[in-house]
């Protein structure tokens, strides 16, 4: 999904999210926001889309089935093609710092959920800006 009138060539994410009107929701904002999205249910299928199309970044629900996002994560970060791909973790109910998830490998940032209504958004303009 590309925003109409996009003059420069959209930066590209995929959503991963098990929670279907979550997804929507979050694949909306940021595809209105001028960003080329694609969507993933489940880790596996997360992983799979990252791996065939190598989005700039993915926003990966820290519990979802299948692979959870922690394991996605470390599967990105352990294969050359994909290392560099910036990695936001969200989450439900988790209000401490990413360094407190005891994550295998570092991802580049964290959401909690519920976040506001730009929340999400300025944490990837704010990575990409990096």
């Amino acid at each position: 999904m590309t925003r109409e009138g996009a003059t420069s060539p959209a930066r590209t994410i995929l959503v991963a999210d098990d929670d279907p009107d979550l997804l929507l929701l979050m694949s909306l904002r940021l595809t209105n926001a001028g960003y080329d999205v694609s969507v993933a249910s489940d880790g596996r299928q997360a992983l799979d889309r990252i791996s065939q199309s190598l989005p700039q970044m993915a926003v990966l629900d820290v519990m979802m089935p299948e692979l959870t996002g922690r394991e996605v994560l470390a599967g990105l970060r352990a294969a050359e093609a994909t290392q560099h791909i910036l990695i936001i973790l969200t989450s439900a109910g988790f209000f401490g710092d990413v360094d407190d998830l005891d994550l295998p490998v570092r991802a580049d940032g964290y959401v909690s959920k519920p976040f506001g209504r730009e929340e999400l958004q300025n944490r990837v303009t704010e990575l990409f800006q990096r």
